[in-house]
């Protein structure tokens, strides 16, 4: 069994692997076969990670959890035509404040589902900033977001805990109690302090390396 005190989130990577290749095969059946899959990974999620707990290599106890969610998207891109629909933004904001009022009642991880509750509040908070991002696609700094997104998978671990123990001093400094609001403005920071970190290392890069190669 592996397991890691620093434990950077690029097993992701390991775990993307195992599920296309397992996809591959899936998507080749009937709906109806396909249907079936999904619920019999739905269903076993839990088993499996209380079977093999912690962080076994290459995270193999998320892989059923990973299909699930790669099936659900593959089912939702067939049936829905998201962009065509253009629903309104602000169905967008409810689901995204649905799943994680849910999320922030019933917790999990990835790797530690313990309720099902927890795959309905991570599809609604997904299909949620799908629909907003369908409708403010022009926005400059998701772009940037979304071309950093290799850096925030692999930096958010090491920078949630610093940005998790600044909004709790800020959430005492201040006195406000609402935890919804606390696990926002945590993710918030997160992701700007993996931008801001990628965007230091590009230009160091960029500055020294190959500038000097260049040369």
């Amino acid at each position: 069994m592996a397991d890691y005190t620093i434990n950077f989130p690029l097993w992701f990577f390991h775990a993307l692997f195992f599920a296309d290749l397992c996809m591959y095969f899936i998507i080749k059946l009937s709906k109806y076969y396909k249907m079936i899959i999904f619920l019999f990974l739905l269903f076993i999620t839990i088993p499996i990670q209380t079977a093999i707990p912690g962080r076994p290599v290459f995270h193999i106890n998320v892989l059923p959890a990973a299909l699930v969610y790669m099936l659900f998207g593959y089912g939702v891109n067939k049936l829905i035509d998201l962009e065509d629909e253009k629903l309104h933004i602000s169905f967008g904001i409810l689901l995204i404040f649905l799943g994680w009022y849910l999320s922030c009642r019933f917790g999990g991880n990835i790797a530690q589902i313990g309720n099902l509750i927890y795959y309905f509040e991570s599809f609604c908070t997904i299909l949620g900033f799908w629909i907003i991002f369908v409708n403010i696609r022009t926005i400059k700094i998701l772009e940037h977001i979304g071309k950093h997104s290799v850096f925030i998978l692999g930096l958010h671990a090491l920078v949630l805990e610093r940005a998790t123990e600044f909004i709790d001093y800020m959430k005492q400094s201040i006195g406000f109690e609402n935890e919804f609001v606390r696990h926002i403005l945590i993710v918030a920071l997160t992701i700007v302090l993996c931008c801001n970190f990628a965007d230091i290392y590009q230009y160091i890069l960029k500055k020294f390396f190959f500038m000097k190669k260049s040369n």
